[in-house]
């Protein structure tokens, strides 16, 4: 096991039109890190998990359930258990996703 990890150097896993995301597996958890072009859209939808999402750079926004703000550098927006929720990137942008449990894309 690699315990650090360049975010630049995992696999693309997911095709995104317009972006790119990667994956990272542990026990009991997953990181997605997400790259956009602006106006890229990540299509509304829900999941069983809790999930944090963290803007590294540029601006993205996001909706869960009926609130809907614009997220920059350093903020995050998190995302309970089965609300449904999405994003569009306003500029290009990369964040960092926390999903609580494991999966499997």
């Amino acid at each position: 096991m690699d315990y650090f990890i360049n975010l630049k150097r995992l696999a693309d896993k997911g095709s995104l039109p317009g972006g790119a995301s990667a994956f990272l597996q542990m026990q009991h958890s997953t990181l997605a890190y997400t790259e956009m072009k602006a106006g890229t859209k990540i299509q509304g939808h829900n999941h069983d998990d809790d999930a944090v999402d963290i803007v590294l750079e540029g601006e993205l926004e996001m909706w869960i359930g009926a609130w809907t703000d614009t997220l920059k550098a350093g903020m995050l927006g998190f995302v309970p258990s089965n609300v449904f929720h999405g994003a569009l990137a306003i500029t290009d942008c990369r964040f960092v996703t926390i999903l609580q449990t494991r999966r499997i894309p």
